[in-house]
């Protein structure tokens, strides 16, 4: 529902300071202060995006991308099978090219972004949403 959205939005924007960047590789923004903090949505990740360009199969790397580009906040759905997601996704063989790439770089991204939450502060976590502190 509407109102559980925007509580869960509300709810991990505030534990990031006002003023600082945050990745946001979620599907819905409702709720969202976007001029408390500049958000960094990734509607589809890696097809543009910061120089000097995202990576996001290796965990590190893409660390290293947020540190350069100075975000230290990622907040991330995690209710997806993204394993799966990417395995039906990399056997596609039909026509839509684009839209499957884009399934595809979702898929990783929220993998790495997954790997990466193993060393990382998570500041929240309600097993829909996930928000770290990536350094």
């Amino acid at each position: 529902d509407m109102q559980r959205i925007v509580r869960d939005t509300q709810a991990w924007q505030f534990k990031v300071p006002a003023g600082e960047p945050i990745f946001a590789a979620t599907i819905r923004s409702e709720g969202v202060d976007f001029s408390r903090n500049p958000l960094y949505v990734a509607d589809t990740p890696g097809m543009a995006s910061l120089p000097p360009g995202m990576p996001f199969k290796d965990p590190e790397q893409l660390r290293s991308y947020f540190r350069t580009n100075q975000i230290r906040y990622a907040v991330f759905a995690e209710y997806f099978d993204d394993e799966a997601g990417l395995k039906e996704a990399l056997a596609y063989k039909g026509r839509r090219v684009v839209i499957n790439r884009e399934g595809i770089a979702s898929c990783e991204t929220r993998i790495t972004l997954k790997k990466l939450r193993n060393d990382c502060e998570v500041l929240y976590d309600n097993g829909r949403l996930c928000l770290m502190r990536l350094y």
